[in-house]
């Protein structure tokens, strides 16, 4: 009995109070951090934005200030959620919408700024639990239509950081709108090799390891 009492009970008794001495550290979830910080630091820009005025009266129909510029680089997919919910409600709205000095076109931006950056966070989220990258397996269909979006999704942003790049006066701004270009290039290229790797490890693994949700 006295036996059996040090080899069963003892241990756990032992690790329980390990726990107790030195409970585990709880890590912060990306996927909940990323999105509320990237929202605020988008909101705050904005909001700059909105106060800054043409240095050119003549121009302020086209002139875009560097935060917002700034801001569109940094959440470049949101831009493009932005286009398309735009598109959207044009089709219903036919007078613009304002809360706060902000219009329905900034609510589409920063919804889309929700969303991108909690799939950035969940994926880093997924990396890190799985401690670093792996050699990725046979890519499933949706692993595949996926990595062909978001293939597609950095030539798209790759054109318009191409377009901002050669464009220096473009939105009567000189030179500040490089920093949008540059901010699409990371995103693009970041986009570009990071699905084009999951589709050739999975092309190249396909008859080797079995399939693996992606």
């Amino acid at each position: 009995m006295l036996e059996w009492y040090h080899l069963n009970v003892m241990p756990r008794q032992d690790e329980y109070q390990a726990r107790v001495r030195h409970p585990p550290k709880r890590k912060l979830k990306l996927a909940i951090v990323a999105p509320i910080a990237q929202l605020a630091l988008a909101i705050a820009l904005l909001i700059l934005a909105h106060r800054t005025s043409a240095p050119d009266p003549s121009e302020s129909s086209y002139y875009v200030p560097t935060a917002a510029l700034v801001c569109y680089g940094i959440n470049a997919p949101a831009a493009l959620i932005k286009g398309v919910g735009v598109s959207i409600t044009a089709e219903f709205i036919d007078r613009p919408l304002l809360a706060y000095g902000f219009g329905i076109e900034d609510g589409w931006f920063l919804g889309g700024v929700i969303i991108v950056w909690y799939l950035v966070g969940s994926a880093l989220d997924r990396l890190r639990s799985a401690g670093g990258w792996q050699t990725l397996g046979k890519l499933s269909v949706r692993g595949i239509a996926v990595n062909l979006l978001l293939l597609l999704l950095g030539g798209y942003l790759f054109y318009f950081a191409v377009d901002a790049l050669r464009v220096f006066g473009k939105w009567n701004n000189p030179v500040r709108n490089i920093a949008e270009g540059l901010l699409f290039l990371v995103w693009s290229v970041a986009l570009i090799l990071t699905s084009g790797q999951k589709l050739v490890s999975g092309i190249r693994n396909k008859h080797s390891v079995p399939d693996v949700p992606v």
